[in-house]
């Protein structure tokens, strides 16, 4: 038996790591957690009682700079116990020189189930873990880089998330909106999204979407609803949940007779029928997310690499206004190459399809996006950009001209889709420099659409925002 540690900063439940956990676990090893809550004193208590062989972070660009500053300390620190130290998730698959790093033993790039629970046999059994397929491992200086394995092709053959991991803790457990993911991939190539390198990385040919059988989900569900009694909405994690309309229509009837938990999940403008979305709302659906990113068809499509008209935008708000589905829209400031004429687009477009919630997100060029190459070869991404990004609200690393000026329709951004006849007054006061009063406005209006988005409680809001890194970063 050997046992795994996953330390994490982000009050935001994983569910890589879970099943992770889950995989793990049903060998017979041992798994468990740690909320990095800024004590290295208690970091390492914890660490001594347990005694990991390993202690893994699963960690996106902008959590590195955290997850390197505490290995960092746990190398200097710990003198009993020597645990592997492995970096996994999106950053290190994408950024793999992070292994150069002296705290880094490993790294493990793509899919980690078959990787993490390998790694663990090998250490469990005092065999060597150099050729494990998706691992890169430090050996003598050198660094051994394996090749990747193919990625799962059964689904359905993982054990459900061991959410227990996370659900120590009261503040998941206790959370009403638990997430469930039907499937893995997007077959779409938008410029600023990893999912296109991702395949690459594969050399994905043919279906670009793996999805779990319906009855899987279902019974997932179903146990989750016995275990966690304060479940009141399902967050389906999916990039697309509606993409296989077959598939969707087998899942909601199922759902309606077995469930019938009011849901929410994650759709593509352009993508759904009427007929769709009528069947959504008569199974319980209470909110949905897609993406506009930018009110400027020519940047969306030539920039963003993303497929969708404006007209097909207008026409699924529509729809969803129609059968009465709340949605919620995502929205991109600090794109390169835009005007401020383009930014009100953005805004114009959110007023005229009335989104009920909205994300104002800064663009950020993660690596491994096609976007993020593009700009390099263009001068456009400022030196040593990667240490800007210390999380999403992290301003961006993209050269603006417009910079203050946009920073301030991006802190009045709620309040301009919800209330339009404020435009004018606002075209005015955004020519002031950006100052403490619109970034408090800006918390305080994008807390409160997080609030009613998510269908909390008073009390349960004020715990997130307490919790949450990036209010509280």
């Amino acid at each position: 038996m050997a046992k795994i540690l996953f330390i994490h900063k982000l009050w935001y439940e994983s569910i890589g790591v879970m099943q992770i956990s889950a995989v793990v676990k049903n060998a017979g090893h041992e798994s468990y957690l740690y909320m990095d809550n800024g004590s290295a004193y208690k970091l390492i208590q914890f660490i001594g009682e347990i005694k990991p062989d390993i202690i893994g972070y699963s960690i996106m660009t902008g959590q590195h700079h955290w997850a390197l500053e505490t290995a960092s300390i746990l190398k200097r620190k710990l003198k009993t116990i020597k645990p592997l130290i492995v970096f996994g998730g999106p950053h290190p698959t994408f950024s793999p020189e992070i292994i150069d790093n002296e705290p880094v033993d490993i790294i493990c790039r793509g899919e980690g189930e078959g990787a993490v629970l390998d790694l663990m046999n090998s250490i469990e059994n005092k065999k060597s873990f150099l050729n494990i397929p998706n691992l890169w491992v430090k050996k003598n200086g050198e660094i051994i880089k394996n090749i990747l394995r193919p990625l799962i092709k059964d689904l359905d053959s993982l054990p459900f998330l061991d959410r227990d991991l996370f659900y120590k803790y009261s503040y998941f457990r206790d959370n009403p909106n638990k997430m469930v993911m039907a499937s893995r991939g997007c077959p779409f190539n938008c410029s600023f999204c990893f999912n296109e390198k991702y395949r690459e990385l594969y050399n994905i040919k043919g279906s670009k979407i793996k999805r779990r059988g319906y009855q899987n989900v279902i019974e997932e569900i179903e146990l989750l609803k016995r275990k966690y009694k304060k479940t009141r909405i399902v967050r389906f994690h999916d990039d697309i949940f509606t993409f296989d309309k077959e598939w969707l229509d087998n899942f909601l009837k199922l759902y309606k007779r077995k469930i019938m938990l009011p849901f929410m999940c994650y759709i593509k403008a352009g993508l759904d029928d009427e007929e769709t979305i009528k069947k959504l709302s008569e199974t319980g659906c209470v909110g949905v997310t897609f993406g506009i990113e930018t009110g400027n068809e020519n940047l969306r499509f030539r920039l963003l690499n993303k497929k969708i008209s404006n007209r097909q935008i207008c026409h699924t708000a529509y729809l969803l206004k129609k059968y009465k589905i709340p949605f919620y829209v995502n929205n991109i400031f600090f794109i390169p190459e835009i005007s401020i004429d383009n930014v009100w687009e953005t805004v114009a477009m959110n007023q005229k399809i009335k989104a009920d919630y909205v994300v104002a997100s800064i663009f950020q060029p993660l690596p491994g996006t096609s976007i993020n190459e593009s700009l390099f070869k263009t001068g456009a991404i400022k030196e040593g950009y990667l240490n800007d990004i210390k999380n999403i609200y992290s301003f961006s690393a993209v050269k603006s001209k417009n910079e203050d000026i946009e920073k301030n329709i991006y802190y009045l951004f709620y309040l301009l889709v919800k209330f339009p006849w404020i435009t004018p007054f606002v075209k005015q006061v955004i020519k002031c420099r950006p100052n403490i009063l619109f970034s408090l406005i800006f918390k305080i209006t994008a807390g409160i659409d997080y609030w009613l988005r998510n269908r909390l409680s008073f009390a349960r809001f004020l715990r997130e925002a307490y919790h949450h890194y990036d209010f509280r970063g």
